[in-house]
């Protein structure tokens, strides 16, 4: 009966759905959300959003309700049709967010500190960058200018509203790009994914992974890396990054021959319920990527500890070595 009555009123529904939500609750937490008290930052976002931001700046502690009003004014100008696409100036780098993905508020924060620096220690001018499992594009945009002209950034990632806007923000960079709208696997032909309407960070193939909230659920194309990067073709040393939601080992063995010949150092990020949902675990990961002729990997907190790729792996993120390196 009640759900009748919220059909019969429109967008009603729609609504209480978005409410009820289970969303990913890191992102409202500081640090992650601490940009949002940066007056030039926030002033370039539409209204609505600098209020959310005023709001959550207010409170000393993680912003209390930030979840239920952010969905409420993403709900809000999805009915009044407004884009959600928006252009972002942060501290002398330029990136494309999706306002209609909470997701967004963790780019300012990842432009800016954490792993994407870690790039410099890897990439220099001339080289390739191969970012899969891309998302917004945070280390694409990175490494964009650490390649220069002569390298080369190969941005991989399903979802096809942010494989646009990465190619939108990679096009402000003087670098030479490609960026696949593809899932990869150790097959091709198409795979079903699911990206949680809390945040697209969690989108997948894997539905006991990324489908425990409400999410949409499409059919996408899905690729091995050898049939998308032919080695003779990329320049300079080649750096990779996997970020996929479970489908790591899936990738890696679709990109037996690439591995063989670039053999790229590999950063990882290592989610062991993600890799139990993909039927897989650390240590069938780390025998996997033996097989590929890597040996060893760094780990720790700023991945600056060498340990060899035995047994499970225990680092959230790592970087796999080749043996040959």
């Amino acid at each position: 009966m009640f759900h009748r009555i919220l059909q019969g009123v429109p967008g009603l529904l729609s609504l209480v759905e978005c409410l009820r939500e289970t969303p990913g609750s890191w992102l409202f937490r500081r640090p992650t959300s601490e940009w949002l008290g940066d007056g030039a930052l926030v002033s370039q976002l539409p209204r609505s959003y600098r209020m959310f931001a005023r709001y959550c700046s207010a409170q000393r502690e993680d912003p209390v309700g930030a979840e239920l009003l952010l969905r409420f004014i993403i709900w809000l100008r999805r009915v009044a049709g407004a884009d959600s696409a928006l252009r972002l100036e942060i501290q002398g780098k330029s990136a494309f967010v999706d306002l209609s993905d909470p997701r967004f508020l963790a780019i300012p924060g990842e432009l800016t500190a954490g792993l994407p620096r870690f790039l410099k220690t890897f990439l220099r001018p001339g080289d390739t960058f191969v970012d899969v499992g891309s998302n917004h594009g945070t280390f694409a945009i990175t490494a964009a200018p650490l390649v220069g002209p002569s390298g080369l950034v190969v941005a991989i990632e399903p979802q096809t509203r942010l494989a646009e806007l990465i190619r939108r923000s990679l096009e402000l960079y003087d670098a030479r790009f490609v960026v696949h709208n593809v899932a990869c696997g150790d097959s091709a032909g198409t795979a079903r994914l699911y990206v949680p309407d809390a945040t697209s960070g969690s989108g997948g193939l894997y539905p006991s992974c990324s489908a425990v909230s409400r999410h949409r659920a499409t059919i996408v194309p899905l690729a091995r890396l050898d049939d998308l990067l032919l080695p003779e073709r990329l320049p300079g040393r080649v750096f990779v990054k996997l970020d996929i939601e479970g489908s790591e080992a899936g990738c890696l063995a679709g990109a037996r021959n690439f591995l063989a010949s670039a053999r790229p150092a590999i950063l990882m990020e290592i989610n062991s319920t993600a890799l139990e949902a993909a039927g897989s675990s650390t240590a069938a990961l780390a025998a996997l990527l033996h097989e590929c002729g890597y040996d060893r990997y760094l780990g720790g907190r700023d991945l600056d500890r060498e340990h060899p790729l035995t047994g499970r792996i225990t680092s959230l993120n790592i970087v796999a070595l080749h043996g040959s390196r």
